[in-house]
C-alpha cells in the first residue's frame, strides 16, 4: 500500500516545469548591443531637440530634431561648443549651468535663445547631468522651441498695451468734456439761478425754490468735477505724477476717513514717461480702493521712491489682511489685473499679507524718463500727509 507521502511525491514529480513566458524569452535574447541600438533609435527620432555634451559643453551627440532646430547637419554639430550657438547676452546663464552640472550630478531648467543659422529662436532648455564613463560627467539637454508661444505672448501684451492706451485716451477725452463743457454749463446755470433770486422776495416760496435749485446745481457740479478727476485728473498730464498722487490720496483720505502717510522722492528735475505715470497712478488708485473695501484699516501709507534705475512704490495698511500663500489666486481678479498692468511696462508686482497684520503692495518699475523738466518749479522731493 502506498503512503500519502508517496502520493505527494508522485504528484510533485507529475507537475511539468513552468513554460518560459514570451517577455522572459525576449529579455534573455536582448543583448547589450540591441539595447544600445534601441536607445539610439529613441534618441535620434525623439520629437524634441536632444543633445549630449561633455563637461566643457562640446556636443557629443545630436538627434534629428536638434539638426532641424539648429539648421545644421548632425555631422557638423558633433564636436562644436554648444555655447557658441547661444545668443549673445544669454551665455552667462548657460555657462553657469554648464559649470555646475559638469562637476556634479544635478538638473537645471532655464529659458534662453539659440542662433539657428542667423535666426534667434526662443527656447527652454532642460539639462540633466549624466555619467559618460567612470569619473566623468556629461550633460543631456532637452531643448524645446517656444518661439511661437513667445510671439503670441508678445502680441497679446502689445494688444493689451494698446487697449490700455485707448482706455486712458477715452478717459482723458470724457474727463475734459465733463470739466470744460458740462462744468461750464452748470456754472452758467448756477449764475442764472442766483440772478433770478434778486427778482423775488427773500421770504417767498419762489425764492426758496430757486435757492434749493441752486444748491442742487452746485452739488451736481461738485459730483461732475469729482467724476472728471476720477476718470483722468488733468494735473497728471499737465504737471505730473507727484501732485496727481497727492490729490488722489487727499480725496481718498477725506472720503474713507483714513489718514495716509505720503512720501514721493524722485532724483532730479525730471518727468516720467506718460505710460509709467498713468500706470502707477492707476495701481495706487486701485490699491487704495481695495483698502477702503476690504482692509478696515486705521492708517495707510503710500511711498514712491527712486532706487537707481527703478521706481519703487509701496502701498501699506494696518488692516485685517488676508492669506496670500501660493501667490495670487485666479479668483482675485483685481490683483491679477494690477499684476498684468504692471507687467505691461516691465514692472514687478508683489503682494504681502497675513491675517491681522495688514497688507503691503510692492511695485518695482524700470525708469523711463521723459525728456522735459517740470514747469511748476516745485521740489520733486515731497512729503505729505
Amino acid at each position: 500500500m502506498r503512503s500519502e507521502e508517496d502520493d505527494g511525491a508522485e504528484g510533485c514529480e507529475a507537475i511539468p516545469p513552468r513554460p518560459q513566458s514570451e517577455s522572459d524569452a525576449v529579455h534573455t535574447r536582448v543583448s547589450p548591443e540591441t539595447y544600445r541600438l534601441l536607445y539610439q533609435e529613441l534618441f535620434d527620432f525623439a520629437i524634441d531637440c536632444q543633445l549630449v555634451t561633455d563637461g566643457q559643453g562640446l556636443i557629443l551627440e545630436a538627434n534629428h530634431a536638434a539638426s532641424a532646430l539648429l539648421r545644421y547637419p548632425k555631422a557638423f554639430l558633433i564636436g562644436k561648443p554648444l555655447g557658441l550657438l547661444v545668443g549673445e547676452g544669454r551665455r552667462g546663464r548657460f555657462y553657469e549651468c554648464l559649470m555646475r552640472l559638469g562637476q556634479a550630478a544635478g538638473k537645471d531648467e532655464f529659458e534662453t535663445r539659440l542662433a539657428c543659422r542667423g535666426e534667434l529662436r526662443d527656447v527652454v532648455a532642460r539639462a540633466n547631468s549624466a555619467g559618460l564613463e567612470p569619473g566623468r560627467f556629461g550633460i543631456r539637454w532637452l531643448i524645446r522651441d517656444i518661439s511661437e508661444r513667445k510671439a503670441m505672448e508678445t502680441a497679446r501684451q502689445d494688444l493689451l498695451r494698446r487697449l490700455v492706451a485707448a482706455e486712458e485716451g477715452e478717459r482723458r477725452r470724457i474727463s475734459r468734456e465733463l470739466h470744460d463743457q458740462l462744468g461750464q454749463e452748470l456754472t452758467g446755470l448756477m449764475l442764472g439761478l442766483k440772478a433770478l433770486e434778486r427778482f423775488l422776495p427773500a421770504d417767498s416760496p419762489g425764492h426758496l425754490s430757486l435757492r434749493d435749485l441752486r444748491e442742487a446745481a452746485d452739488r451736481i457740479g461738485r459730483a461732475t468735477h469729482d467724476l472728471a478727476v476720477d476718470l483722468r485728473p488733468t494735473v497728471l498730464d499737465d504737471v505730473g505724477l507727484q501732485p496727481a498722487l497727492a490729490g488722489l490720496i487727499q480725496r481718498w483720505s477725506d472720503q474713507a476717513g483714513t489718514p495716509v502717510d505720503y512720501h514721493f522722492s524722485l532724483q532730479g528735475n525730471i518727468r516720467l514717461s506718460p505710460e509709467i505715470e498713468s500706470t502707477l497712478y492707476r495701481l495706487v488708485q486701485e490699491s487704495l480702493n481695495n483698502i477702503a473695501k476690504h482692509a478696515v484699516a486705521r492708517r495707510a501709507s503710500v511711498i514712491v521712491e527712486q532706487h537707481g534705475s527703478h521706481l519703487i512704490a509701496l502701498i501699506e495698511d494696518d488692516g485685517k489682511g488676508f492669506e496670500i500663500e501660493g501667490g495670487i489666486k485666479p479668483t482675485q481678479l483685481g490683483l491679477l489685473g494690477m499684476e498684468e498692468r504692471s507687467a505691461l511696462i516691465g514692472g514687478d508686482f508683489q503682494v504681502e499679507s497675513s491675517r491681522g497684520v495688514g497688507t503691503t503692495v510692492r511695485i518695482r518699475i524700470p525708469l523711463i524718463l521723459q525728456a522735459r523738466s517740470r514747469d511748476h518749479g516745485e521740489d520733486p522731493n515731497h512729503s505729505g500727509r
